[in-house]
């Protein structure tokens, strides 16, 4: 794993471009939930004690982020929990404003993972703040960023008709 900056680490790719073109074709299946947040999600995989509780979509990019997680732990637990998501953003006038967030900021072993499945030419990737510096994750996608949970994020915009895919997911123990 290649370091970044503020405890960010960078995973190797983990699929092709064919893998890709069928992963979104497949999440554009996936009807919307949460359209209260930040952006436009579907939910796609949830993970509790070693026990699929539902699976949105079957893809080896799961494997390849409990497998980056564990790396970045050093360890591999026993009972692992995983949750993923996708946010999908457009050149959409009405689209939720952005907010800087964080996940599990209660577990101190809790870690996150950003993979960008589709980055338009015209579109962000993901902001983290510290101090008065604001730094940006690598415009790379089909790698896992990981990166302790309680880190504060924001998701980046897209200025372009095509669409943003960014998958997220959490790993706790």
């Amino acid at each position: 794993m290649k370091d970044l900056f503020l405890g960010i680490k960078q995973d190797k790719r983990c699929i092709s471009l064919k893998e890709k073109k069928k992963i979104i074709n497949q999440i554009d299946k996936i009807p919307y939930s949460n359209t209260y947040k930040p952006s436009y999600q579907k939910e796609l995989f949830e993970y509790h004690n070693n026990k699929i509780i539902y699976e949105n979509l079957k893809s080896k990019i799961f494997d390849s982020f409990k497998k980056a997680c564990c790396n970045y732990l050093n360890h591999t637990p026993k009972k692992i929990n995983m949750k993923s998501w996708v946010h999908i953003t457009w050149n959409k006038p009405n689209k939720k404003a952005n907010v800087f967030h964080c996940h599990n900021k209660n577990n101190p072993l809790a870690l996150s993972g950003i993979f960008y499945l589709h980055l338009p030419k015209k579109s962000e990737s993901t902001f983290f703040h510290c101090e008065d510096k604001k730094f940006s994750l690598p415009k790379k996608e089909l790698t896992w960023f990981i990166f302790k949970s309680d880190l504060y994020h924001e998701p980046g915009r897209c200025f372009d008709k095509e669409s943003r895919y960014c998958v997220s997911a959490d790993f706790w123990i």
